[in-house]
């Protein structure tokens, strides 16, 4: 089995990759203490809105991570290939590495009308047309 890389802080790690193994669910760790795991298989969508949020639609909920440098994690996350996302507890040595920081993870039940769009980059400036509507099961 292959060793998973990690991207760690002095304090916790922040998220974990594997790209040697299938990956049944994203374990979700916001700060406080909790955490969720979804099923990759209930992964609608992810969105990377440069340069500071990825927005991920499970079937049952809405996960936003904010943070710097998330394009690395956008790319692992669409191959199913990342163990797990935690909030970040370090006090500004992490923020200034190359890897992607998360600084904040918001999880929060799907909305009649989504805050999830899919924009050009040009449109990123502006609201965008195209919006998505989920619906419980």
């Amino acid at each position: 089995m292959n060793e998973p890389m990690s991207e760690s802080s002095t304090s916790r790690k922040t998220y974990s990759i594997d790209s040697g193994r299938r990956i049944a669910m994203l374990d979700i760790r916001p700060t406080g203490g909790g955490a969720i795991a979804l099923p990759y298989s209930c992964l609608e969508m992810v969105q990377f809105i440069p340069p500071t949020r990825l927005m991920l639609a499970f079937a049952d909920c809405e996960i936003r991570i904010e943070g710097d440098r998330l394009l690395q994690l956008y790319t692992s996350l669409i191959q199913h290939a990342v163990v797990f996302v935690q909030e970040s507890d370090a006090n500004g040595i992490e923020a200034r590495s190359s890897h992607p920081f998360i600084k904040s993870i918001e999880i929060k039940p799907p909305t009649e009308r989504s805050t999830m769009i899919l924009t050009s980059k040009a449109d990123y400036g502006r609201s965008s047309k195209l919006r998505f509507r989920f619906h419980p099961a």
